[in-house]
């Protein structure tokens, strides 16, 4: 929502724009490919997965991103499963 903008550009968003200058500033990988791959242990509803999976800055550079969101609580994990449905829907 608007009303969380802060709170998800101060504990998330620098997080993203951090990926954002490391990834891009050398112009990518060093072997040509274009893809980004990265993993986010304890993801809880996988709210940072979200916003880097779907990072305007990577994709308007061609970079495409792969992010794997693992978290150990079950509940967690079925919590997002939930968000992830709806957000399909």
């Amino acid at each position: 929502t608007v009303g969380a903008a802060p709170c998800r550009d101060e504990t998330i968003l620098w997080i993203v724009r951090a990926i954002v200058q490391y990834y891009t500033r050398d112009g990518g990988s060093n072997d040509g490919r274009n893809d980004l791959r990265v993993l986010i242990p304890g993801a809880g509803l996988g709210r940072l997965a979200y916003e880097v999976a779907t990072c305007k800055d990577l994709i308007v550079k061609g970079v495409v991103p792969h992010v794997e969101a693992n978290d150990s609580s079950v509940t967690m994990i079925f919590a997002a499963q939930n968000v992830i449905k709806m957000l399909q829907q």
